[in-house]
């Protein structure tokens, strides 16, 4: 299925795009399972044979197959159709997506001048930060960001940070860069006018979120902690919620834009 040019799509259209293909792709996976139904039933009918066969008692034959018959039916219930889809038509499925809604953005969003969906923050960063632990044991993440605004630069992107089976941070964490001239220091975080703080205190409770700030001489690093994963099109679920996921990195972005306001 042709996506078409993104340039001329909106967040709607773009989520109508992706539905169908998500459909599509449902429906090649249903054709897998019902492949995988048979063979199944033939493995089952084999395997019975042969376990009535090994203690002689034809009458084993139709209870064992029976039972092989639900175990497989029930394994096939726990599979989604589309995980019954190449791995490789998945992916480039999801890089579509993932090129698409990053068109979007940076058509939407002008502070924002790259949109990389298969890079993070430096986990360097993230550890200079001071907000977390230093030690981890896995570091994942995605959709990487750069823009500017007025004279301050930043990078973001969402990161899932884990120690053992521990969550460090999941979340989206934000690297803000000021001129040298502008000096932050933890006197002037605590002086974000009510707006700022207005804006912040809403997106919390609007996402259930947790916002820290650290600055450091003429840097900030912010944390947007939150469960999720955003900026996905892995079903349909996370393709209905694109508008949602826009709508929330232009609130980040707004909340990067009024701590620089306050801070300039």
């Amino acid at each position: 299925m042709e996506i078409s040019n993104t340039k001329t799509l909106s967040a709607t259209n773009l989520m109508y795009q992706y539905a169908k293909v998500h459909y599509a792709l449902r429906k090649e996976g249903k054709k897998h399972k019902v492949i995988f139904i048979g063979l199944g039933i033939i493995a089952a009918a084999f395997a019975a044979a042969l376990f009535a066969l090994y203690y002689r008692r034809v009458e084993y034959f139709i209870p064992f197959f029976t039972i092989a018959f639900l175990l497989l039916g029930l394994i096939l219930l726990t599979i989604k159709s589309t995980q019954l889809v190449s791995n490789r038509k998945l992916m480039f499925y999801r890089n579509r997506f993932k090129n698409d809604f990053a068109a979007l953005v940076t058509s939407e969003i002008p502070e924002i001048e790259s949109f990389r969906f298969n890079r993070r923050v430096n986990p360097l960063i993230f550890i200079q930060s001071g907000l977390f632990p230093k030690k981890y044991s896995d570091y994942q993440g995605d959709d990487y960001i750069i823009g500017h605004y007025r004279q301050m630069k930043f990078e973001l992107s969402e990161l899932h940070v884990l120690r053992t089976l521990t969550v460090l941070f999941s979340g989206f964490f934000a690297h803000l860069v000021f001129p040298e001239k502008i000096e932050i220091g933890e006197h002037r975080m605590k002086q974000l006018s009510p707006k700022t703080q207005g804006q912040i205190h809403h997106f919390e409770t609007s996402h259930k979120a947790h916002i820290h700030i650290k600055p450091a001489e003429n840097q900030l690093y912010i944390s947007f902690e939150m469960k999720g994963e955003y900026f996905e099109s892995i079903d349909l679920k996370s393709t209905f919620r694109l508008q949602m996921d826009l709508d929330l990195l232009k609130e980040m972005i707004e909340i990067l834009k009024a701590i620089t306001d306050d801070q300039t």
